[in-house]
Parts: structure tokens; C-alpha cells; sequence
């Protein structure tokens, strides 16, 4: 089944209002397909999804082996692309899984979302 994330920027409030219609939705067996949705209070955080979310795409594509392997394959600075990764991950957006290579332990990152909609009601 494909999972889809649904991205919004909304107040507070309305996120809120949202989180528990929701969760009276999947307790009375509404909810069927798995979706998860995201919904920014701060328009920096909202500019920032949007401007990187290109790297979501590479990451499902390519199948990067850790997040370093991710910075060489975009020919971007690691440090900037594991700040990032750590940005993704705050908001469930990335899913890291630690890998043993040798002596070393590698976090490779992890899209599962197939698609990605916004809405853009409020």
C-alpha cells in the first residue's frame, strides 16, 4: 500500500483542531489508508521543506548507503545534508537506520512515502 504525506502550514490552532478530528477518525475506523500529515506552524520550517524537498526524491531514487554517501552523490557539503536529514527526521519525514560497516555505524536515510500532496486550506 503507498504511503502519502499530506503537507500543510497552518496556525496552531488549526493544527490542533485537525490532530483531534483525526484521532476521532482513526478510533472510529475511518482512517483506512496510511497517510500521515504534516502541518507547519512556522513558514521558515514550511520554506525550508519546500526549497529541499528535491532531496527526498534523491534519497528514493538513488538509495544512498548513509548520509554522507547522500552529500557525495548531490555533490553537497555532508554537514549541510546531516543538518538537513535532521530536519527531515524531526518531522517524520526521513527515517534513519543505523547500519554496522565494519567498526563503523552509518545512518542511512529512508523515505517510505510515495507520494507527497499539500493542502493548501486554512
Amino acid at each position: 500500500m503507498k504511503k502519502k504525506l499530506i503537507v500543510s502550514l497552518r496556525s496552531t490552532d488549526d493544527s490542533l483542531k485537525n490532530f483531534i478530528a483525526a484521532a476521532k477518525d482513526i478510533k472510529a475506523g475511518k482512517k483506512k489508508h496510511p497517510e500521515y500529515h504534516l502541518s507547519f506552524t512556522d513558514p521558515k520550517d514550511f520554506n525550508r521543506f519546500v526549497k529541499n524537498m528535491t532531496v527526498l526524491l534523491w534519497i528514493r531514487q538513488l538509495k544512498p548507503k548513509s548520509v554522507y554517501d547522500l552529500a557525495q552523490l548531490l555533490d553537497k557539503d555532508p554537514s549541510n545534508i546531516a543538518k538537513l536529514i535532521g530536519f527531515f527526521e524531526q518531522y517524520g519525514i526521513v527515517k534513519i537506520k543505523e547500519q554496522k560497516k565494519g567498526e563503523v555505524t552509518v545512518k542511512v536515510p529512508i523515505v517510505e512515502y510515495e507520494k507527497i500532496e499539500f493542502d493548501l486550506a486554512s
